[in-house]
This record gives C-alpha cells, structure tokens and sequence, in this order.
C-alpha cells in the first residue's frame, strides 16, 4: 500500500470537491454551511492522516518496523477510517452541488481516489489490544 500516494490522492479529491464548489457557487460558497462543513472535514481528517503517518514514519526509520508493528496498525487502521469518512463527505459535497453526469463524473473520480487494499482491520485492533494488555498502560 503506497501510503504517500493515497495522501496525494485525498488532496486531489479535495481541490476537485472545493474547485467545483467555488466554481458553481462563486461568492454564495460561504453561506453553504453544509457543503463548507464536509470540504473542512476531508481537510482536517487529510491533515490529521499525514501527520500520524509521517510520525510513524519517522519512528519505523528510526526504530525499525518490528518494533513499532502496532503503531503501523494504528495507522492502517486510521487510514481506512479517513477514507470511509471521506467518501461520505466527498458524496455529500457532489450530490448537493451537481446533478446528472457531472455529478457522475466526480463520483467516478471519488470512487477511483478512495481505492485502498482490503485489510483485516479486526487482526490489526487485536494486536494493538495485545500490546496494551501486556504493558498494562497506554504505551503510544
């Protein structure tokens, strides 16, 4: 799973929800609390991804990836959450900004930018659970 490109996939879908947004909407953009809400989430979640990622990026060059297995769960695990959240404001966005194929072709787009690999999240949770167990206090 190439992690540096799904980021720079996220930020292509949120310059192509607030392009069109700007571009429908022009000065209106600001009184559409709705559609300002879902773009500032994807931005926040995007934001909130690529630090925990570089984090433990930093930390596995440093540390090795053995010894840091449960904080690359952690993050496998937030990816899938950011993109789950992601799909939901990206539609959101679309369905109240555009109708027919437009609307189409951006779900498309959505569609294509929030592929990633399956992974058994349940297998990842559980060995980030047993690591807690064992050290008997929040050790991240």
């Amino acid at each position: 799973m190439n992690l540096k490109l799904i980021l720079k996939n996220l930020k292509k879908i949120i310059l192509m929800v607030a392009g069109t947004a700007s571009e429908k909407l022009g000065i209106k953009i600001g009184t559409e609390q709705e559609l300002m809400m879902n773009i500032s989430e994807m931005i926040i979640d995007t934001y909130m991804l690529e630090s925990a990622l570089l984090k433990t990026e930093k930390l596995t060059s440093k540390e090795g990836a053995i010894k840091n297995q449960e904080r690359i769960s952690m993050c496998i695990i937030f990816l899938h959450s950011t993109i789950d959240k992601f799909q939901k404001n990206g539609k959101e966005a679309i369905y109240a900004l555009l109708e027919g194929d437009e609307q189409k072709i951006l779900l498309l787009g959505l569609k294509r930018f929030t592929k990633v690999k399956p992974d058994n999240l349940k297998e990842h949770r559980r060995s980030i659970a047993k690591k807690l167990i064992e050290e008997n206090l929040y050790c991240f």
